[in-house]
């Protein structure tokens, strides 16, 4: 139980998220809890700059080869807001790089 607390009010202050290579398995629903109120708590001051920071997009790094597979992934991230998340499908790699650090949100 120790390692659950306070993961309910994390996420506010966070400036960016990423999710790398994480399939978020359907038997796992604390996972899935966890994530939802991550992501929720992130959106929730989502235009307020932050240490004179923008909130960046929600960042999900995964390989999936294929639009069945892509789609499949984004439905179990259903809870993640469209607007405020962008996704990267061909693995990990340099290119996974320059999408998680330089393509900041712009205002």
């Amino acid at each position: 139980m120790s390692f659950w607390y306070g993961w309910g009010r994390a996420g506010g202050y966070n400036t960016g998220v990423s999710v790398i290579g994480f399939s978020l398995p359907t038997h796992d629903e604390y996972i899935r809890i966890c994530l939802h109120q991550i992501l929720s708590n992130y959106g929730s001051w989502w235009d307020e700059r932050l240490l004179s920071v923008l909130k960046d997009y929600v960042r999900f790094v995964d390989y999936k080869p294929t639009d069945e597979y892509r789609l499949a992934y984004m439905d179990r991230y259903c809870f993640a807001d469209p607007e405020r998340s962008r996704f990267f499908f061909d693995g990990f790699g340099l290119e996974a790089i320059d999408f998680l650090f330089h393509q900041p949100r712009n205002v």
